[in-house]
């Protein structure tokens, strides 16, 4: 399964920027049971090639990932509506690491918008 790769926004320093190919390899379900259901620990192992990459193994330098609720049907092939629908939800990964508090009183929007954030990890 090919992932969507994070694609440099208009405000990015690099906009011509390769995205580089991903494939998940281990955290693959059935259609009769759900990768990750009611458990705390999930395993998710990325290999991935950076055409662009300055070094020589071409490995990504990071990779990000988001997990969403996705109650709305959608078309697996149109890759512009995947990345406006995982934009505007929230990372359930974060709802157990952010509240409220954590922000300023009286600024909801500051929660929001941190809870709709990937998460970056290192590559190599």
């Amino acid at each position: 399964m090919t992932s969507p790769a994070r694609v440099p926004t208009s405000g990015s320093s690099m906009p011509t920027t390769i995205a580089p190919e991903t494939e998940n390899q281990c955290s693959r379900g059935s259609s009769l049971r759900p990768i990750c259901s009611g458990a705390r620990t999930l395993r998710v192992v990325w290999e991935g090639e950076d055409l662009d990459a300055s070094q020589a193994d071409r490995t990504p330098v990071w990779f990000e990932y988001k997990w969403v609720q996705i109650s709305e049907s959608f078309d697996r092939t149109d890759l512009p509506g995947l990345r406006r629908l995982f934009d505007k939800l929230p990372n359930e990964f974060l709802r157990d690491s952010l509240k409220a508090s954590d922000f300023p009183a009286g600024h909801p929007e500051y929660l929001e918008e941190a809870m709709r954030q990937w998460i970056r990890v290192p590559g190599a």
